[in-house]
């Protein structure tokens, strides 16, 4: 991640934990790091598992959401708590 600014790399930080999130209302297993994502979005991608991306990082919308609103609502619980959450499992 370190050839991501600041910015992009909480952003991808909260990608990972929303795909995390998403992962486990699907009932699957996540087994992604922020780095993968963070490689894939340096490299170029975009889309990341169905999340959309801008230029920043920041996502968009979430063609696979599990339910229509769950992006919007898990951005800004995560915008309330921070990024020092931790998931138990």
């Amino acid at each position: 991640m370190e050839n991501l600014n600041p910015t992009q790399q909480e952003y991808i930080r909260l990608v990972n934990a929303y795909l995390r999130n998403r992962a486990r209302n699907e009932q699957q297993v996540w087994e992604f790091t922020p780095e993968f994502l963070a490689e894939a979005f340096y490299n170029g991608g975009r889309n990341l598992f169905g999340v959309e991306l801008n230029n920043l990082g920041f996502p968009i919308f979430d063609d696979q959401e599990f339910q229509k609103g769950d992006l919007n609502m898990f951005i800004c619980w995560y915008l309330q708590v921070g990024s020092d959450v931790v998931f138990a499992d």
